[in-house]
């Protein structure tokens, strides 16, 4: 097995809770689960369908209002943006849209438009989407082939720092999240894809498409 963010073959056993095999990355850090813990794709969708993610939802609005105060003050009026793993709703767009923004919706199980993975963007968002990927390298290579150049990625994610304990932490205990990012993680993407970071904090991370 090769690491699915830097492809490094330097794996190491990291834990085994909520019954599933986690393996650690010695270059990028990146910690995920082992793929025969997986899923199957249909039992995933399953899943997505008990989240209740209303966009007319004041809370769940609410959610993205850390993430809103970040990534606005560096967009451009108008800007074209793709809301990359929008889910079933996406309270984001309709919150972008609100403010005069251009949203395009994508979502591989609830608006599968593989065209609008085509066209080019001034900005890709991934809220809450990183922590989902079974492939991270290849996603992440779409999500930037959509991008303009001096465009922005802006993403969502918890980080995992040595501090947290990993076996009580709430973010393992979804079955559907696969990935626990880290600081040195997005480090590794950054220099492997071209992008400069803007700010990486414990839940929101920036970047420039150079």
């Amino acid at each position: 097995m090769r690491c699915g963010l830097c492809e490094s073959s330097r794996l190491t056993e990291f834990s085994f809770v909520h019954s599933r095999r986690y393996l650690r990355c010695e270059d990028c850090l990146l910690i995920f689960v082992h793929k025969d813990f997986h899923l199957t794709p249909e039992a995933e969708y399953q899943r997505y369908l008990l989240h209740e993610n209303d966009s007319k939802d004041p809370l769940y609005r609410d959610f993205f209002s850390d993430f809103l105060g970040e990534i606005l003050p560096r967009l451009k009026p108008q800007s074209r943006i793709l809301d990359f793993g929008c889910g079933a709703d996406s309270a984001l767009g309709a919150l972008l849209r609100e403010r005069g923004f251009v949203v395009s919706d994508y979502d591989l199980y609830f608006r599968h438009q593989p065209e609008l993975l085509g066209k080019l963007y001034d900005s890709v968002l991934a809220t809450e989407v990183l922590e989902h990927l079974r492939e991270p390298l290849p996603a992440l290579r779409q999500m930037l082939s959509c991008l303009k150049a001096g465009g922005l990625l802006g993403i969502m994610t918890r980080l995992f720092e040595d501090s947290i304990s990993f076996e009580s932490w709430h973010y393992p205990r979804d079955p559907t999240h696969l990935c626990f990012w880290s600081v040195r993680s997005f480090e590794v993407l950054a220099d492997r894809m071209g992008l400069q970071p803007l700010g990486v904090g414990p839940k929101i991370q920036i970047f420039q498409k150079l």
